[in-house]
């Protein structure tokens, strides 16, 4: 397709109903966005995170997986030993959870990524 076919294709959707209700539910939600608490609380952590150091996030993220490891295995003994397969995936986040906290020890302690 040429450039003047693709800009009447797009005036064709901009200017039908479902492109007038399409552009009207993207300003309904980027204004519910703009005001919305949590919306600027999930902003603000996400600004937090980006500027922590390579090391404190590896840190974190194994951390949070090791605690998922050790609740889902803490959940499943009481119950009855698990079969093998009920480990297979416990034992692969676990190792996962390891080589990032392994890592949190290499990777640069100061300074924020860009």
């Amino acid at each position: 397709m040429s450039s003047r076919q693709d800009d009447t294709v797009w005036t064709q959707l901009t200017e039908g109903a479902i492109g007038r209700l399409g552009g009207a539910a993207i300003e309904v939600t980027r204004r519910a966005a703009a005001e919305s608490r949590i919306a600027g609380a999930a902003q603000r952590s996400t600004t937090a995170w980006t500027r922590l150091a390579p090391a404190m996030k590896y840190r974190a993220v194994g951390a949070l997986a090791l605690a998922a490891v050790v609740t889902h295995i803490a959940l499943l003994l009481p119950h009855h030993p698990p079969g093998v397969w009920w480990l297979i995936l416990p034992s692969l986040v676990g190792a996962f959870g390891g080589v990032l906290v392994a890592l949190s020890f290499l990777a640069p302690r100061s300074g924020a990524t860009s």
